[in-house]
C-alpha cells in the first residue's frame, strides 16, 4: 500500500513538469507547421488528464490563446451531425435505412441512377459515393445560392445528384469522405425532423451535454477570437477578417461549420466514451451501434 501512495505521490509531483514538457512540445509543433495557435486535451470517460493552449489568436501578435478561446472545428462538424442523426434513429424519426428518395421524393426527378438507393447509414459512413467537395477549387464549382441555411441545403442536395459521382468502377460502396455526403445527410435529417440543423445543434448537442456550439467563424462572434488565416502570395499569411470575400456557405453549416472550446469538445468526446463504456451517457451503446 505504501508502494502505491509513493508512486501516486510521484505522479503528482511531475505532473508540473510533465505539462510544461508537453507544451514546449505542442509549441515546437505549432511553429514547425506554421499554425497560430493550437489547443489539445487528453481525456478519458471521466477525467481530463490535460487541457492546453499554446500561440496566438493572429500571425504577428502577442495576444495568446487562452482555454475560453473559440476555434473552428472545420468538417469534423460532421461528428456533430451524427450524434444528432443517433439521436432521431433513437426517437424514430426516421432508420439508418432509411432512403433519401423516399423521405424526400422531389429530390429524385434529375437524381442519377447510381444514387437513387442511397440510405441515411451511406451518407454518414461517406459511402455514398457522392461528388468531392473539399479542396477550395471542388467547392467553386458549386452553385452560389441564397436564402436561409434550409433552403441553400435542398438546393445543393439537388445540385450533388445530379453531379458524377466518386464511386470505384466496381460499383462498390466504398469509404470516401466528402462534405457533400454530409449535408446530403443534413437535408434528411432537417426533412424528417421537420427543423434546421441549426435548431437541432440547440436540441440535441448543446443542452443535453450542457455545451455551446456555435456556428461561423469564432471571430464574427468577437474579435477577441482567435482569427483563421489565408495563405497569400510568397506564402505569407494573412488573418481573414468575417467580412474577408471567403466565406463557408450556409450549406455547408452542418458539415464544416461549427466553432467550440476544446473543454466543451472534450466534454462531447467524453459523452461518446461514457456510451461506450455503458456508463450514463445522451448516446447508450444501444444507439450507438
Amino acid at each position: 500500500m505504501k508502494q502505491i501512495v509513493a508512486l501516486i505521490a510521484l505522479w503528482i509531483v511531475c505532473m508540473p513538469a510533465r505539462a510544461q514538457d508537453t507544451r514546449a512540445m505542442a509549441d515546437s509543433v505549432r511553429q514547425h507547421r506554421r499554425i497560430p495557435a493550437l489547443v489539445y486535451a487528453v481525456v478519458s470517460s471521466d477525467s481530463v488528464f490535460l487541457m492546453q493552449g499554446v500561440g496566438y489568436k493572429q500571425f504577428r501578435t502577442k495576444d495568446t490563446v487562452s482555454l475560453s478561446n473559440r476555434f473552428h472545428i472545420g468538417s469534423a462538424t460532421a461528428s456533430l451531425t451524427s450524434f444528432i442523426a443517433v439521436q432521431l434513429v433513437a426517437k424514430g424519426k426516421l432508420k439508418w435505412n432509411t432512403p433519401l428518395l423516399q423521405l424526400i421524393p422531389s429530390l429524385a426527378a434529375k437524381c442519377r441512377p447510381e444514387f437513387r438507393g442511397i440510405i441515411l447509414a451511406d451518407l454518414l459512413s461517406q459511402r455514398a459515393g457522392l461528388v468531392v467537395v473539399n479542396e477550395l477549387k471542388e467547392i467553386y464549382t458549386i452553385p452560389p445560392y441564397s436564402g436561409p441555411g434550409v433552403q441553400q441545403r435542398m438546393l445543393f442536395a439537388q445540385w450533388a445528384l445530379q453531379q458524377k459521382g466518386g464511386k470505384d468502377t466496381s460499383g462498390k460502396k466504398v469509404f470516401r469522405f466528402s462534405n457533400a455526403n454530409t449535408i446530403m445527410a443534413v437535408v434528411m435529417l432537417e426533412k424528417a425532423s421537420g427543423k434546421p440543423w441549426e435548431e437541432l445543434l440547440k436540441e440535441y448537442v448543446n443542452k443535453p451535454l450542457g455545451i455551446d456550439v456555435k456556428t461561423g467563424w469564432p471571430n464574427s462572434l468577437s474579435p477577441n477570437e482567435p482569427w483563421g488565416h489565408w495563405v497569400e502570395g510568397g506564402g505569407r499569411y494573412i488573418a481573414i477578417d468575417p467580412k474577408y470575400w471567403f466565406h463557408i456557405s450556409l450549406a455547408f453549416t452542418g458539415a464544416a461549420d461549427a466553432n467550440i472550446t476544446i473543454g466543451d469538445y472534450a466534454r462531447f468526446v467524453q459523452d461518446e466514451l461514457k456510451g461506450l463504456r455503458s456508463e450514463k451517457a445522451v448516446l447508450t451503446p444501444g444507439n450507438m451501434k
